[in-house]
């Protein structure tokens, strides 16, 4: 196996196995810090297309906690449901077959839909409600904003086209996150900002999140990528155990 440099990082145990729950700190060396990008490795991107592991990232307060995950149990619900003021919304991903976003309304909770996309995620936001739709096979995404505009009642509007189709969307406070097979970007007042460019198709990633520092984490097969901020952009730093790399 590549030698890899240990990097101290804190371990938070979770029953017999020491991979199961773990944050990235300033403590211990379970996790080991890759000299150079996996992506640019092909040994290594081999090793993660068989890799036990997949990690996924959530914000946790002002840190990032990492748990070890089954990607059978990372797949996007092919329905989502949002409250607002006036109802209730209902998005749907039904692939090829074409999804739609519905509000429900009064009493009786009449369904009138309002949107023909496939929705991927949905964000209460300040003044309204975050709506990413996306066509995979036409590897397309957008961003809307569902509203009640000065009164005049509720409504959908588009704000923005994506980088692409996000293959994992995160939120930070007003920001959203985006990973696609090829870059990582964040979006605040619907103005997207590329923060990195690399191809993350053949590691799988599956969670996105933010740090109190402003630093992105990446949680994919095998690895957890952290894109540092700093003065001149992003720099990224890349993270495995090693039972993670057979």
């Amino acid at each position: 196996m590549r030698t890899v440099l240990a990097v101290a990082l804190t371990l938070v145990v979770s029953g017999a196995c020491s991979c199961k729950n773990s944050e990235l700190d300033s403590f211990h060396s379970n996790w080991k810090k890759l000299p150079i990008s996996p992506l640019a490795d092909a040994f290594l991107l081999q090793q993660a297309g068989t890799s036990p592991c997949a990690w996924s990232v959530q914000a946790s307060g002002d840190r990032i906690t990492i748990q070890r995950v089954s990607m059978e149990n990372l797949q996007r619900p092919h329905e989502i449901r949002t409250e607002f003021a006036g109802g209730t919304l209902v998005g749907e991903d039904r692939g090829e077959w074409g999804g739609n976003l519905s509000v429900l309304e009064g009493s009786d909770r009449t369904s009138r839909e309002i949107l023909s996309k496939n929705v991927l995620q949905m964000f209460p936001m300040r003044g309204g409600v975050a709506v990413i739709t996306g066509d995979l096979p036409s590897n397309v995404g957008s961003a809307w904003f569902f509203s009640n505009t000065e009164g005049h009642g509720w409504s959908i509007q588009k704000k923005a086209d994506l980088h692409g189709y996000p293959k994992v969307i995160g939120r930070s406070g007003d920001r959203m996150l985006f990973a696609y097979g090829d870059a990582v970007s964040i979006m605040e007042d619907f103005s997207e900002r590329q923060i990195a460019a690399f191809p993350l198709l053949d590691v799988r990633p599956n969670s996105i999140a933010q740090d109190a520092k402003g630093d992105v984490y990446v949680g994919m097969n095998a690895f957890v990528v952290r894109l540092v901020s700093d003065r001149l952009g992003y720099s990224q730093q890349w993270f495995t155990q090693g039972e993670c790399l057979p």
